[in-house]
């Protein structure tokens, strides 16, 4: 007899597994999974234009009071430094230091490796379906 399984229930617990993995490789490097979000969103952003503060509030829908939080702190440690843009020196770019462009490669590599497993036990067929199902899925929530 077919149980009727939570679908919901199966993708939170599976959400809630990979954000604690990311804050366990975060927090070996004393970051948060926000800092350590944020800190590879200005990775890939920055090599396109120039990043602000505003617009970490817009894509993470943040409070700016929080965001304002995070970048001091990561300012302070030495992740990000805010520069002045010519055409208004009030507006102040975030750039990232060395010290964050590694941590990401670390972290970045054991996300990396992660997802490498994920396709050594799904085949093509099953990885292609799995994007379907979620699409589909995604498409009732809108």
């Amino acid at each position: 007899m077919y149980k009727k399984r939570h679908i919901a229930k199966v993708i939170i617990d599976l959400s809630y597994q990979l954000k604690r993995d990311l804050e366990q490789a975060a927090a070996k490097h004393g970051l948060t999974r926000t800092q350590a979000v944020i800190m590879k969103y200005l990775e890939v952003e920055t090599k396109k234009r120039d990043v602000f503060q505003r617009d970490i509030e817009k894509e993470f829908r943040i409070r700016k009071s929080s965001v304002t939080s995070v970048l001091q702190l990561l300012e302070k440690n030495g992740y990000i430094t805010r520069e002045s843009v010519i055409e208004d020196a009030r507006l102040k770019k975030l750039v990232l230091t060395d010290k964050a462009r590694n941590v990401n490669a670390i972290i970045g590599d054991g996300l990396e490796k992660r997802e490498e497993k994920f396709y050594e036990v799904l085949s093509e067929e099953e990885v292609e379906r799995f994007f379907q199902t979620v699409e589909k899925i995604t498409s009732t929530l809108e």
